[in-house]
């Protein structure tokens, strides 16, 4: 299936246009994400909606000319990134080139996120922009942002108001050439880079993606309304999504075999048809394979809600995948005590198990070397990872190459 490429519009066309529609436009950048259910890859029948979320996000790059970019989980800890300077109109057959290759011609992209910026902060025009990549041991992370926040107050919350200033250098923001962060490259730093390095030391630190985000939320909102902090955020497996005043909106994956979050979504088309739910204020939602979750009054400072929420049983991406010595398998135990931990054949057998024993809100971590209960190695091929309590289970595909 090809796409025919969208014409480019003249500089003066675009700005008949601009003004057409100028009472309509709040400034801002624009924001688009997509996981496809059950985390398969993107199914051929969600490729025309797809298209058609891509297409509105390229119109408004026409409006919002600081640069574009674009990224792409084949996996979880395959992630390809696109970005440019420019505008979707100056960089139109790039910008296409890169859509067809990743998500016409690919049967591989799981989940993928895209950003039109308008600058706000920092410099402008700068080369690599959003989405911004983050590796935390074996994840991969990525954001978009769409807001204003203070880089000061930024700043003073990542170096607990100057006593520690150890992680951010280790984890440097981008001047983009125009010298040294610290200095005279200061002015060029972008507010959404810091706000994600925010977010990513909380998550270090909490070893929860959840918490993380939360602390960062609250430690933010005491001075900065939730309208200016919108974000989408990934690590390969689900989306998370932070917004206020309804600047985003979501589709749960019911109407078609994926799972779509945007700035302003299509107006015409089948994508206008969709219902598309608008993310409230202070709320955040994670969608992932087969779930949605809400968290209403997200942030710590709200009454209701928590100011940790309680970490989730999950299993983390393990690591190397594929691998041909031993396999590292972490875990978060969440609520329980008691979980069992096995490794299943591509036909669900059983061939390694173990009970782990643990305290709740726990990470645990364990390691398979590819033998079988009784020590015998194991061939080359595709496995499964679950931890298990009660009903609860959680699974994971690995690939073993000896």
């Amino acid at each position: 299936m090809q796409f025919i490429m969208k014409k480019q519009i003249s500089h003066f066309g675009l700005f008949l246009i601009f003004l057409s529609v100028l009472p309509s436009i709040s400034f801002g950048c624009r924001l688009w994400a997509i996981i496809e259910n059950g985390s398969n890859p993107i199914s051929s029948s969600s490729i025309p909606v797809i298209m058609e979320e891509i297409e509105t996000l390229y119109q408004q790059g026409h409006l919002f000319r600081d640069g574009w970019g674009l990224a792409f989980y084949y996996h979880p800890d395959s992630l390809i990134s696109f970005r440019s300077p420019k505008s979707t109109a100056d960089d139109s057959s790039e910008f296409w080139n890169c859509v067809n290759s990743n998500i016409v011609d690919s049967t591989d992209v799981q989940l993928a996120l895209g950003h039109v910026r308008a600058t706000t902060s920092g410099a402008g025009a700068i080369p690599n922009p959003h989405p911004f990549i983050f590796q935390n041991n074996s994840e991969k992370f990525s954001f978009i942002h769409n807001g204003t926040i203070s880089k000061s107050l930024l700043y003073d919350l990542i170096t607990e108001y100057g006593s520690n200033t150890y992680w951010i250098e280790s984890n440097p923001p981008q001047t983009y050439g125009n010298g040294d962060w610290r200095n005279e490259g200061w002015s060029k730093v972008v507010d959404s880079e810091l706000y994600f390095l925010l977010i990513m030391k909380l998550i270090e630190e909490t070893d929860s993606i959840l918490n993380g985000i939360q602390k960062a939320i609250t430690q933010i909102s005491n001075f900065t309304p939730p309208a200016q902090m919108n974000f989408i955020m990934s690590n390969g497996q689900s989306l998370y999504a932070y917004g206020g005043q309804s600047a985003l909106s979501y589709t749960d994956g019911s109407a078609f075999s994926h799972k779509a979050i945007m700035s302003r979504p299509p107006e015409t088309g089948i994508a206008s048809e969709i219902t598309w739910i608008p993310i409230q204020k202070d709320e955040l939602i994670v969608l992932s394979g087969n779930t949605v979750e809400n968290y209403e009054t997200f942030s710590g400072y709200n009454s209701g809600a928590p100011y940790f929420i309680q970490s989730e049983f999950s299993i983390r991406p393990c690591f190397p995948n594929p691998f041909n010595n031993e396999i590292n398998i972490k875990f978060n135990s969440g609520p329980f005590n008691t979980i069992q931990l096995s490794i299943y054949n591509i036909v669900g057998r059983i061939i390694w198990s173990e009970i782990v024993s643990t305290q709740e809100d726990q990470i645990i971590q364990k390691t398979w070397t590819g033998n079988n209960e009784h020590d015998d190695p194991m061939p080359s091929g595709q496995y499964y990872v679950q931890i298990r309590s009660g009903d609860q289970a959680k699974t994971q595909k690995i690939i073993y190459l000896k």
